[in-house]
């Protein structure tokens, strides 16, 4: 005869059992839950560890590469020059490559990746422990339910019945036990929950920060105006030069109003063989009727309009002096004064700090907001912060928005 006794999981599998009669303890539901979730947060989190390591790896060793192919395109007939630029740049990209990448690799190591995989490594141990929970589960709901199978029958052998009543009994103490220390687990865990990861996150930011910052140093040797040991004495990147081509023609094209078209014309005028003095809209001309424009008008003169526009105008105030001109208010005539001008240009916020040494540098601290007022070609822009006015690196600031 073949064997139809069916295994614990199929039984806790079958679509005839039922789960009624075996519900989950109430107290485990929510505490698992929450379990679960702080452990894919430490997965998750060194999973980010890690792919950020890779990054950075990637970076520095891509960094290297370049200075490598800036080193192989120099020729020995390049200029004298040109050969230091390279070797300093290649020495600049290994730099970049040796240090912050060391450092950051061995804190990611040390003080990161090893406490998070410690915490996982003891998170593993209640892992075990829940699986075992499930097989003890599996195996009281089989008994659970070969005990109601065996009442069910008219004709059974009591010591089965006793066998099987016995099995479920230490099925059912192995399952408590289990669910007990589990659920204290569970809470000394929630009860840790809001620094478990705290010191890790916080230097992974630590990390991230001292990283780029080191990386922001040694790439600020590209701009520099004073040559470091082993550079070219020319500067890489030139500092903005006022006198400059480009400068002069940036200045001699951006103001271009009302007033600098007449002196354009007035040096057009300079060259003609006409006199100016005697010319139509020569400049002695135009300054007296400049000068007449703003005279201000006297009583006298009110009144002789007035009188030439139909007779002078009628005190509304009746009375002996009805017929009186109405006094003309010198200081109403005063011209007014216009409103303040709007600053110009484009608001930015400072990512790091620079020291400004020379008197025509700004210095910056990070966090602070700059008014970015000219952006040269040179990487060098002018800015005002406080009524200061001073140049700095472009890479220095992000922009914000315009006003």
């Amino acid at each position: 005869m073949r064997n139809t006794a069916l295994s614990a999981q199929q039984i806790y599998k079958h679509k005839s059992f039922k789960l009624a009669k075996t519900q989950e303890n109430p107290e485990w539901d929510e505490p698992y839950e929450q379990f679960m979730k702080l452990h894919k947060e430490v997965t998750d989190f060194i999973e980010e560890v890690e792919k950020f390591q890779k990054i950075v790896t990637d970076l520095c060793g891509n960094m290297v590469k370049i200075g490598e192919t800036l080193m192989t395109g120099i020729q020995e007939t390049d200029s004298e020059a040109s050969q230091k630029i390279a070797t300093s740049y290649d020495q600049i990209m290994k730099e970049c490559a040796d240090e912050p990448l060391k450092s950051a690799t061995q804190r990611i190591n040390e003080e990161i990746l090893t406490p998070l995989r410690e915490k996982l490594s003891d998170m593993k141990e209640v892992l075990m422990a829940i699986e075992a929970r499930k097989k003890a589960k599996m195996d009281y709901d089989h008994y659970y339910f070969k005990v109601e199978e065996l009442q069910s029958k008219p004709n059974t052998d009591p010591n089965k019945m006793v066998r099987n009543q016995d099995k479920r009994q230490e099925c059912q103490t192995t399952l408590t036990t289990i669910t007990d220390r589990l659920i204290s687990k569970f809470d000394e865990y929630e009860a840790a929950r809001p620094t478990f990861l705290a010191y890790e996150t916080r230097t992974f930011r630590s990390v991230q920060k001292e990283f780029f910052s080191t990386l922001a140093q040694k790439m600020d040797k590209f701009k520099v105006t004073k040559p470091y040991e082993g550079m070219p004495q020319e500067p890489i990147v030139a500092r903005y030069d006022p006198h400059s081509s480009f400068a002069q023609a940036d200045l001699s094209t951006s103001r271009r109003g009302p007033k600098a078209r007449r002196n354009e014309a007035d040096d057009d005028d300079e060259d003609d063989d006409e006199d100016p003095r005697t010319r139509r809209g020569g400049p002695q001309a135009r300054r007296s009727t400049q000068q007449g424009s703003f005279r201000r008008p006297t009583p006298g003169a009110q009144a002789e309009n007035a009188f030439s526009r139909g007779g002078q105008k009628k005190n509304p105030f009746g009375g002996k002096g009805a017929s009186a001109p109405v006094p003309v208010d010198v200081d109403d005539m005063e011209e007014t004064a216009r409103p303040a001008r709007k600053p110009k240009g484009i608001m930015a916020r400072v990512l790091y700090d620079f020291a400004g040494e020379d008197a025509d540098e700004l210095p910056l601290r990070e966090g602070q907001k700059v008014r970015v007022t000219r952006q040269h070609e040179s990487g060098w822009w002018t800015g005002e912060i406080n009524g200061k006015v001073g140049m700095f690196p472009a890479n220095y600031v992000e922009l914000l928005w315009a006003v």
